[in-house]
């Protein structure tokens, strides 16, 4: 299994299938573009353990391992968030169409806020 371990800010929240999710700044070490690598964070059953978070709460994550798998999003959900060609996607089509997308996130099994 391949544990981590690392601190950060939390960016943004949804829940999703009764998990909750938490895209998650890591501040990096040297002088870069951007400030922040990124990775999304699991908490399984979280919506039914009453788990929140907000936009800036800082997390120290102990404990979580990596988990990846594929799974098909419909286009028309890529195109609201836009992402791809919105304008040459008939709108009918962009429901039927699903894209097979890999995930990586860390499932998450200790942490605390630090504030």
């Amino acid at each position: 299994m391949n544990e981590v371990h690392f601190t950060g800010k939390v960016v943004n929240t949804w829940n999703y299938g009764g998990d909750v999710f938490v895209r998650f700044g890591i501040p990096k070490r040297t002088a870069a573009k951007s400030k922040y690598d990124f990775v999304t964070l699991a908490f399984l059953d979280g919506v039914s353990k009453g788990l929140r978070f907000s936009n800036g709460d800082r997390l120290v994550i102990h404990r979580a391992h990596a988990r990846s798998r594929d799974e098909e999003i419909p286009l028309a959900d890529l195109l609201a968030k836009g992402i791809g060609p919105v304008d040459r996607v008939p709108e009918d089509a962009a429901k039927e169409i699903r894209i097979r997308q890999s995930i990586t996130d860390f499932v998450v099994e200790d942490y605390e806020v630090a504030g």
